[in-house]
């Protein structure tokens, strides 16, 4: 069946793809997933006249026909092969799927289909009942699946615990379909629900393979319909009704382990070239913040300010680093890890100024575990001439830097970018112990290195510098300082306290300001906090 059509846009308004699906509900989904892509700049979705198309426009390093290419192979793994407009339509019937691999001669049979169990309550509600069963009925019928569910397998006279024990243990997948009610069961081990969390407990305990369990919110927000002890485990949401369709095939995607984005093949390690290095000043490329002249950085930094000082030809720069251990999620995977923190991404348009350029979809460097987001060298305006910022997410970890260069013996150095990034990982870090409820315990170590006397600039900084000049010169004793800061609990005094540690690694140089230190002006940072803390 077709389900969806690309046209390649009038050029009068610049390249750009008009994709129309033929379930048109599905369209902020398919919009979300095609901001992913790599080609993709960005999608917008036109609605006129009743209909609804989505409009994707490329970024400026691709060929729309290579755009064109990329979105058509998203859509078809999406949908299935052949389900362009263009392809012919196939027999009507239920949704294909992919032939068994043949088995080598002396192997053991493969089973022709995967069994799933359905974890349930009853809740007493005869709609929830009748959702539940119509949910295993197209599981089997169109999912090419085996669904293990009482209705189907028990009759008088069998053993229910019998059936619940073997069905978790033999299952290759279990899809646990919670609600307030079937978390209250589960935690309190009351009745069927009780016992089989009691064997989907102890099974992922032993196994260590939470990819069989699928957790599948249907009613009520996920902390209150979701056990303790799967609060780690990403979940399914199927609350709502009207996006069944959209959330059966991607419930259908776990089950078989058919992930939207699979990553490529590692390619070969490239062939570096060897330098030989000459003779005379012009050879010594400029140092790195904190190093000897020609040293390389070191290896953990992930901006080398040696190799962008010679290519942009900028005498000064200043570095920001801020490694934040998050030790109360530490036990988390690295994608569940990753899920807490870009899940909880705070909207553009709820704080577009201060919305960190390196969480951007258009920045993601790949969909790679190892998520490794940079920008590149960026004019950075009037202040400095270039700046570069990169941010890695290791497991229980993220590291964020933050370089400015400039062609300036007084730098006027921008503290937005570096400060509103850190307050921006913090609240989310924030927004994902919520979810699991706990504790945070998080460290960070701060340094600061520059080549040069730095000054701070009133309009670009949160908070005011000075009560006295617009413009302060600022120095550091051997031009770098460093702070580490623990954090128990996130709110605006805690927070108000990293910023306070920020700034006090600055010593006040100029005579006009009678201050040791730079005094903390709480109000307008505490206004930017309020802000973004509400979302």
């Amino acid at each position: 069946m077709a389900n969806y059509k690309i046209e390649l846009g009038p050029d009068h308004v610049g390249p750009h793809l008009k994709v129309y699906l033929k379930d048109i509900s599905l369209n902020p989904q398919i919009k979300d997933q095609l901001e992913g892509l790599a080609a993709v700049h960005h999608v917008n979705i036109t609605e006129k006249r009743g209909k609804s198309d989505l409009t994707v426009y490329p970024n400026k390093a691709y060929d729309i026909t290579e755009v064109r290419d990329e979105v058509a192979t998203f859509l078809d793994g999406y949908f299935g092969p052949g389900s362009a407009l263009s392809s012919p339509a196939p027999v009507a019937g239920p949704r294909p799927t992919p032939a068994p691999a043949a088995t080598p001669a002396g192997d053991p049979a493969v089973p022709a289909h995967l069994t799933v169990f359905l974890s349930y309550s009853w809740d007493d509600d005869p709609v929830h009942q009748a959702w539940v069963l119509a949910l295993a009925d197209r599981l089997q019928s169109q999912g090419g699946v085996k669904v293990l569910r009482d209705q189907y397998e028990i009759r008088a006279g069998k053993s229910i615990t019998h059936f619940m024990e073997t069905s978790v243990v033999a299952a290759d997948k279990v899809v646990m379909i919670m609600t307030p009610n079937y978390k209250e069961k589960a935690d309190g081990r009351k009745g069927g629900v009780g016992f089989e969390y009691s064997m989907i407990s102890a099974e992922l305990y032993a196994s260590q393979v939470a990819g069989k369990f699928i957790p599948v919110a249907r009613k009520g927000k996920y902390l209150e319909c979701s056990p303790t002890f799967i609060k780690g485990l990403k979940s399914l949401d199927m609350t709502s009704d009207a996006e069944f369709e959209a959330k059966f095939w991607e419930l259908l995607r776990e089950i078989h382990d058919e992930p939207y984005v699979t990553p490529p093949p590692i390619g070969p390690k490239p062939v570096f070239p060897i330098r030989i290095p000459a003779t005379g000043p012009a050879a010594v490329p400029p140092s790195a913040p904190g190093l000897p002249a020609g040293a390389a950085p070191p290896a953990t930094s992930l901006v080398d300010d040696a190799d962008n000082m010679a290519r942009s030809r900028m005498p000064a720069v200043a570095h920001w680093s801020f490694n934040i251990s998050v030790k109360s999620m530490v036990d988390l995977s690295l994608s569940n890890f990753y899920r807490q923190i870009y899940s909880h991404r705070i909207s553009q348009e709820a704080g577009r100024y201060y919305l960190p350029l390196v969480l951007n979809d258009y920045y993601k460097k790949s969909h790679h575990p190892d998520w490794d987001f940079v920008i590149p060298l960026n004019n950075g305006g009037i202040a400095n001439m270039f700046e570069a910022s990169a941010l890695k997410i290791t497991k229980g970890n993220i590291r964020y830097e933050y370089s400015e260069y400039s062609t300036h013996e007084m730098m006027l150095l921008r503290l937005t970018d570096p400060f509103m990034t850190l307050l921006y990982l913090l609240l989310i870090l924030k927004a994902g112990h919520d979810e699991l409820g706990r504790q945070p315990t998080i460290e960070i170590e701060i340094d600061f290195k520059s080549n040069r006397k730095t000054v701070f600039y009133l309009q670009h900084s949160p908070i005011p510098v000075s009560r006295v000049y617009g413009l302060q010169t600022m120095t550091i004793p051997g031009n770098e300082a460093s702070r580490t800061v623990v954090i128990a609990e996130v709110n605006q005094n805690s927070l108000m306290d990293v910023f306070g540690e920020l700034y006090a690694m600055f010593m006040a140089e100029n005579p006009g300001s009678n201050l040791p230190y730079i005094e903390l002006d709480r109000t307008a940072f505490l206004k930017a906090i309020k802000e973004l803390i509400s979302q």
